[in-house]
C-alpha cells in the first residue's frame, strides 16, 4: 500500500512539475509585456491626421481606444433570428467598419514596421 501511495505521490508531483513552464508562451518570458497595437493604426489615408483618424474610426463603429469591440446591444440588434449565437453578427458589424473606412478613403496597411 505504501508502494501505490508513492507512486501515486511521484506520478503526482511529476505532472505538476511538467505542466509548469514547459513549452508555451513562457519560454521566451513574458508574452504579455509586448504592447498590442489597435486596429485602428492599421488604416492609412493621405493627408490624415490622427484626430481626424481617430473621428471616422469611431464614426464607421470602431470603439475610442482605437479597437473594435461594439456593445453587446448592437450584436444582437444585428443578430438574426436563424443564427445560433453571435458571432456573424459581429463579423458583419466588422465588414460595415471595413466598408466606411474604405469609403472615407483609407486602406489597409497589414502591418506597420
Amino acid at each position: 500500500m505504501k508502494t501505490l501511495i508513492r507512486i501515486g505521490v511521484f506520478l503526482w508531483v511529476s505532472i505538476l512539475f511538467a505542466g509548469c513552464g514547459i513549452g508555451g508562451f513562457w519560454m521566451n518570458g513574458n508574452p504579455f509585456l509586448t504592447p498590442v497595437t489597435p486596429y485602428l493604426h492599421y488604416w492609412e489615408k493621405p493627408r490624415m491626421t490622427v484626430e481626424s483618424r481617430m473621428e471616422d474610426w469611431v464614426e464607421c463603429g470602431g470603439a475610442s481606444n482605437g479597437n473594435f469591440s461594439p456593445r453587446i446591444d448592437k450584436v444582437k440588434n444585428e443578430r438574426r433570428p436563424e443564427e445560433k449565437n453571435n458571432w456573424a453578427a459581429h463579423d458583419r458589424l466588422w465588414l460595415s467598419l471595413i466598408s466606411c473606412m474604405k469609403a472615407k478613403g483609407y486602406r489597409y496597411v497589414a502591418s506597420q514596421q
